[in-house]
């Protein structure tokens, strides 16, 4: 018979790793100056900011490393002015490359209706 004690420790172990390893790609997120974090999973986009890592939408314990950084094309015309449905071309930053349309799915904690 296992022991649930052990089991009970682990798990609060693996969170915080986890936790820790999200904590510190978000922070990456936000010093790199993305505007947005998009879960290519789920297709939702999300706002990048501090206060905005915890809460209801689990950014804190999802898979961060996969989500992809992006930015606004411009100052003039942000992403989240647009409306759910939109289609939003992206480039890779570096190269310039097109990559593909999204049609935006905005997360309904970050950007609150």
């Amino acid at each position: 018979m296992s022991n649930p004690r052990v089991a009970n420790i682990i798990r609060p172990r693996i969170a915080r790793t986890r936790l820790s390893r999200n904590i510190q790609q978000y922070q990456d997120f936000v010093n790199d100056g993305y505007n947005y974090i998009l879960n290519p999973v789920s297709g939702e986009l999300h706002l990048v900011g501090l206060s905005n890592f915890r809460g209801p939408h689990n950014l804190a314990y999802a898979n961060l490393e996969e989500f992809w950084g992006i930015y606004n094309l411009d100052d003039d015309s942000p992403i989240y002015h647009c409306l759910d449905g939109t289609e939003i071309p992206l480039y890779w930053h570096d190269t310039n490359e097109f990559i593909g349309n999204y049609t935006l799915n905005k997360c309904k904690h970050c950007f609150p209706v």
